[in-house]
C-alpha cells in the first residue's frame, strides 16, 4: 500500500502492483521473502511470498510485460530444484576464500549462499543455513543442499564446483 494502515484515515488505501518503470513493493517484498526464506530455512516466509504473488496472479497472466519483478519472484518460488550453499571456515583462510569463489562462480538464479565462521554465533543467528555445519577435520567446508536436503560436505573448490553442476 502507498499509505500505512496506522496513518490518517483515507477514503481508500491504494497500492501499485505493476513493476514498471520501477518494481512494485509487492513484487520486491515477495522476492525478498523468498531469498530470506532460503537463508534462514523459514518456510512461512515463502508462504507469505506466495500470498503476495497471488494478488497479481490474474494480471501477470494477462500483462506479463508489466510484472517483471513478480515474474522473477514467481520463477524463484516455483523452481523445482533450489540450491543452498553453506560455507564454513575462517574468513581469513585462503581455503575458505577459494570455496566462496567456487560457490559464487557456479551459483545460479535459484541459489542461496551463506558463509561464515562456525564459531560466530551472531553470524549463525543471522544466517541459520550455517547452523550445525562444522569444519571437516579442521578444514573449511562447503555444504550443498537442494531444497534443504544436504549432501556430504566438501573441502575442495573443484569438488564444490562439481557438486553444483546439475
Amino acid at each position: 500500500f502507498l499509505a500505512g494502515s496506522d496513518g490518517e484515515a483515507l477514503i481508500a488505501r491504494t497500492r501499485d502492483l505493476e513493476d514498471h518503470p520501477t518494481p512494485s513493493g509487492n513484487s520486491q517484498a515477495a522476492l525478498a521473502l523468498l531469498r530470506v526464506s532460503a537463508l534462514i530455512g523459514d518456510a512461512s516466509l515463502g508462504d507469505r511470498a506466495t500470498r503476495a504473488l497471488q494478488v497479481v496472479h490474474d494480471d501477470v497472466a494477462r500483462y506479463p510485460q508489466a510484472f517483471g519483478t513478480a515474474l522473477i519472484a514467481l520463477d524463484l518460488a516455483t523452481a523445482p530444484d533450489r540450491t543452498e550453499i553453506a560455507i564454513v571456515g575462517d574468513p581469513t583462510d585462503p581455503r575458505t576464500a577459494a570455496l566462496i569463489a567456487a560457490g559464487r562462480a557456479q551459483a545460479g538464479p535459484h541459489t542461496a549462499m551463506a558463509a561464515g565462521h562456525p564459531d560466530d554465533a551472531d553470524g549463525i543467528d543471522a544466517a541459520p543455513l550455517l547452523r550445525d555445519r562444522p569444519l571437516v577435520q579442521g578444514a573449511p567446508a562447503a555444504y550443498v543442499c537442494h531444497n534443504f536436503s544436504c549432501a556430504a560436505p566438501v573441502t575442495d573448490p573443484d569438488a564444490l564446483r562439481q557438486a553444483l553442476v546439475r
